[in-house]
């Protein structure tokens, strides 16, 4: 039943547009903010690796709303949507993501 599903709603191509939109996005936010070092991504399973406060980020995207892990001892936010989620899910988090990275004393 599960397979049939994700055949029938193309959940497989879905994501993988997606997460090359969240891509996309994220290495854009990248050279505006100077604040993430690097990006690795497969399909929209995404790490976000800061420079620095990486904790303080995911605190204020948990505090809007946003469940993101931390990976201890490293500066990396791990990112695992469901298959369904929806790209205003995705523009929200984002517009939030930038916000904070663009805040001074982030």
């Amino acid at each position: 039943e599960v397979i049939r599903v994700i055949e029938d709603e193309n959940l497989i191509y879905r994501c993988m547009a997606l997460g090359k939109f969240l891509y996309d996005e994220l290495e854009r936010i990248r050279h505006k903010s100077r604040k993430i070092r690097e990006i690795r991504s497969r399909g929209l399973m995404l790490a976000i690796e800061l420079h620095r406060n990486a904790a303080f980020v995911q605190k204020e995207l948990l505090r809007r709303g946003f469940i993101l892990v931390k990976r201890p001892g490293h500066e990396v936010l791990r990112m695992d949507p469901a298959l369904t989620i929806e790209k205003d899910d995705l523009d929200l988090f984002l517009i939030n993501l930038e916000e904070i990275l663009c805040a001074e004393g982030t």
